[in-house]
């Protein structure tokens, strides 16, 4: 897994003000577990993101984002390339009104 999404994860629990005992009772899985998601030491589930989606209240369309990593970002990247300014504008927007941002 990558370490983005952990930090991702972890920084989302800590500005909802929970702790890992709380998160992983409100999505039904062990702490541990969970602990293992924050540290990018285990990839959590489909269903494990869409929990956690739900109770951070984030898409989940974000969180795949991030658990694709550094490696997806420039993939796109190399994409956007050769777009005209126009859209680029689009595509940004696009991302900020739907997954947000979350910057390294």
């Amino acid at each position: 897994m990558k370490k983005d999404l952990g930090e991702y994860l972890k920084s989302l629990r800590v500005k909802s003000g929970m702790t890992q005992v709380e998160v992983s009772e409100a999505i039904g899985y062990t702490q541990v577990v969970l602990s293992q998601y924050e540290s990018g030491s285990r990839s959590p589930s489909r269903e494990a993101m869409e929990k956690l989606s739900e109770l951070y209240k984030v898409s989940f369309s974000g969180m795949v984002v991030m658990s694709e990593g550094k490696q997806w970002r420039k993939r796109v990247l190399r994409e956007l390339e050769g777009m005209t300014e126009g859209k680029l504008k689009q595509v940004y927007n696009f991302i900020a009104d739907h997954i947000g941002v979350y910057g390294d």
